[in-house]
Formats: structure tokens, C-alpha cells, sequence
């Protein structure tokens, strides 16, 4: 009988990939596209500067003879940013890290691996900050939650729409529920521990509490709790993100310090429930931030659900000449990650952008005031501290920043734009 895989299996050899190969996304366009205010140094809580809100009317033309023009003045307020505070916080055990030294031991080094991967996470999770409007919100509970560990959601980010509504939320977060009033729900938080593949809901660690309504807002929180702050939760707590900047108070009413409903120069051209989208809509967006804030659109942000409306618009204008009837190509530069343009002004796409919206900035007024780039902690001399009573060590980081647009009415924003969605979850 001839030795087969059975018999010499125990004394076969396991080779060895090279590396950890990373599977998760960790491009941040959004935040990348604000600059960087680097002209004056952050050493309060805010950053605060006039604006002017309206002219002097005391202009005129009347008879000779007549009347001079009532005296006025120029109208001014000021905008306050507040800074917003990020940390992160990593934990490993000293034999880990003993035993993961050596190349010949681990495919990395446990302290690298953590620690270099929290600032990836970090990074991220500003990716969707930037996407959204300040509050914190992941999702809002569809329907009254019955107290058992299945929670459905739908409105994605605080966003209305009935499609994947666990978009923002992935395993091990831990959240709350806040009403819409913004009163914090009984029962502290709850541990997720399984997400839906078809988007609609969560698996939570325990039942969930009674008091937990339909519409409430599905907040992260700082961990495990059960009787729980809301200044432990991120409730109101991140910087602001691009639907709170190019806005008409539907997300923000009050703008950093600046009332929309007072001030409407700082409401930014909004049209609403867009429906099919056509390049009218789009060119109508383009006219009002002109007119409004003197825009010059820098670039369009979109979900990937929205560009594939857009070229579906353009799909019927496609011809092919010459050489491209040999060979016709059914794609687009979009294919290989190129931007699809509108009249020269490219629409880009983010994997945590909200579903329906097209967004325009004007990339002059976009700013990214900073305190405090991310960092690790490292006052007292050592970025690793002792865990108590354990042979474990942990570093915490942290980043203080707020984001701002300095013109609101030089962008624009087109809101209920129809698209196919395909559920896929980023990490």
C-alpha cells in the first residue's frame, strides 16, 4: 500500500505567507479634501472670527433736492467652532509582545500591529464623521424594539431611507438609544454582536430595554455600561461633517454659533426629494451656489449608488468612433477609480458617503481647524502605561480638531436622489 496524504501528514510542513495581509478599506478622500488651517495656533476651546451677514441699505437713488439715504451699517456676527475631542486606546499583554519579537515568531510584532492598525481605525472613523452632520447618529430604531436582541434599523447615518440601515454600525460597538428629543434611554448600552448581511438590523448581547422607541437614535458609546452618560456616548460629541456644512437646517440649524433660520445667507442650496436625476437638476445646483456664495464647485461628493445614477444618465449620449467600433468599451474611467465629471467638475465617491446625496463644495471655504494632530499620550514620559496588577501595558491616543466651511451658500446639495442600492457593509 502506497503512503498517501493521510499517512505522512503529521510530518509535512505548513509554509508560511510572507506578511498579514490587510483585508479592510482604509482610504479617507473626505477628509483629506479639507485643508488644514495651520496659520494661527488653537490654544483655546474655540475658534471664533467676524462674519458679515448683510450689506448697509442706506443706497438709494431719488430727486434733486430730495432726501439722503437713512444711515445704517454693515451687519455682522461671529461663528464659534468648538473643538471636538477623538482618542483611541489600544491593550496587549506583555507575553505577546515577548513572543511575537522576532520575525521567526509572528508574522508582526504585537505592539506594531495594534497600535499602528488604531491609527488606521482612527482615521476611518473620521471618514464618517466628516461624511455627516456633528451628531453622532448610526442609524434610527425601525419600529418600536421589542425587548429581545434583534434591533432593526433603517436611516443610515441619520439620513431617511429604508435601505441598510446597520450601514455605520459593525461588531463590537457598543451603543445607546437616545430619544429624538435627545434624552438618554434606560438600560445603559448594549454590545453588538452580529450584523444582518442584508442590512436591516443588529444582533445585540442583551435583551434590549423597554423604554427603547421607534425612531430613536442609535448612538455609539465608549464601551460597556449599564448605567451610562451621555457624555460617554458620541452624542453631539464629533466633529462636523459635510451634510452639516452644505446645509439648509434640515441636519443643522443652528452652524457653529450662527442661526440658519436668522442668517439665511448661511443656508446653503438645498433641492430636495430629486427623484430620477437629470443633468437640469444638476446644472440648477451648479446656478444657485453661484448666484448665492459666488461658488466655483471644486468637486462633487457622491455614494457609489449615486455615481452609477450619473452614468446611467450618460449611458444613451455614448458613441463609437474609429477605432473603438473594433473593440467597443462598455465602461468608464470609473471603472479603474477615475472620477466621472459634470461639466469638468469631478464627482468623487466615498464608501461612507449617504445614500440619495450629491454634494457640492467649493474647496476655497473647506477648513480643518486643529489643536492637536493625532498623537500618542506620552506626558509623563512613556507612551505605554502598566495595566494594574497584570502583565499588560496599553498606549492611548488622541486627536482634537473640528472641521468648518467658511461660505455655506457657495455649495450645494441635492437630496432623495434615486439610485440602485446594493447592500455591501465596509468595515
Amino acid at each position: 500500500m502506497s503512503a498517501d496524504l493521510t499517512q505522512i501528514a503529521t510530518y509535512l510542513k505548513d509554509k508560511f505567507g510572507p506578511s498579514i495581509i490587510n483585508q479592510l478599506p482604509n482610504e479617507t478622500p473626505i477628509r483629506s479634501s479639507f485643508y488644514s488651517d495651520k496659520s494661527q495656533s488653537w490654544a483655546g476651546n474655540e475658534v471664533t472670527y467676524p462674519v458679515k451677514t448683510n450689506r448697509s441699505r442706506a443706497v438709494y437713488a431719488g430727486a434733486d433736492g430730495g432726501q439722503l439715504p437713512t444711515a445704517s451699517n454693515q451687519k455682522h456676527e461671529k461663528v464659534h467652532i468648538p473643538l471636538k475631542f477623538i482618542w483611541g486606546r489600544v491593550q496587549f499583554s506583555g507575553p505577546a509582545m515577548k513572543l511575537s519579537e522576532s520575525n521567526e515568531a509572528a508574522f508582526g510584532r504585537v505592539m506594531s500591529i495594534e497600535m499602528d492598525g488604531l491609527v488606521e481605525d482612527l482615521a476611518i472613523q473620521c471618514e464618517f464623521y466628516y461624511s455627516h452632520f456633528g451628531t453622532g447618529v448610526r442609524a434610527l430604531c425601525q419600529g418600536n424594539p421589542s425587548t429581545n436582541t434583534t434591533l432593526e434599523l433603517d436611516s443610515p447615518g441619520g439620513v431617511a431611507g429604508a435601505d441598510h440601515g446597520n450601514r455605520f454600525l459593525n461588531e463590537g460597538d457598543n451603543i445607546v438609544a437616545i430619544s429624538p428629543q435627545g434624552t438618554l434611554r434606560a438600560g445603559g448600552t448594549r454590545l453588538i454582536t452580529g450584523i444582518n448581511a442584508d442590512g436591516t438590523d443588529v444582533t445585540v448581547s442583551a435583551n434590549m430595554d423597554s423604554s427603547w422607541a421607534d425612531n430613536d437614535l442609535i448612538v455609539k458609546a465608549y464601551g460597556a455600561d449599564a448605567s451610562i452618560a451621555i457624555d460617554n456616548t458620541e452624542y453631539m460629541h464629533i466633529p462636523m461633517g459635510l451634510l452639516g456644512h452644505v446645509d439648509d437646517a434640515t441636519y443643522v440649524s443652528n452652524y457653529h454659533g450662527i442661526s440658519r433660520d436668522t442668517y439665511q445667507i448661511f443656508r446653503s442650496p438645498v433641492i430636495s426629494s430629486i427623484g430620477a436625476l437629470s443633468l437640469d437638476v444638476m446644472q440648477r445646483a451648479f446656478d444657485l451656489s453661484a448666484q448665492l456664495g459666488n461658488a466655483k464647485i471644486s468637486e462633487m461628493w457622491a455614494s457609489y449608488p449615486v455615481r452609477r445614477a450619473l452614468l446611467q444618465l450618460l449611458e444613451a449620449d455614448r458613441r463609437y468612433t474609429g477605432s473603438d467600433l473594433k473593440a467597443p468599451d462598455g465602461g468608464t474611467k470609473a471603472v479603474k477609480g477615475g472620477d466621472i465629471t459634470f461639466g469638468g467638475v469631478p464627482m468623487k465617491t466615498a464608501a461612507y458617503f449617504p445614500y440619495g446625496t450629491i454634494i457640492g463644495t467649493d474647496n476655497r471655504h473647506k477648513v480643518r481647524y486643529v489643536n492637536t494632530e493625532w498623537e500618542w499620550i506620552d506626558e509623563d514620559g512613556s507612551t505605554l502605561s502598566r495595566v494594574s496588577n497584570q502583565d499588560a501595558f496599553e498606549a492611548s491616543g488622541r486627536l482634537f480638531e473640528n472641521s468648518h466651511y467658511e461660505r455655506p451658500s457657495a455649495g450645494f446639495r441635492l437630496d432623495g436622489v434615486n439610485s440602485t442600492i446594493v447592500v455591501a457593509h465596509v468595515m
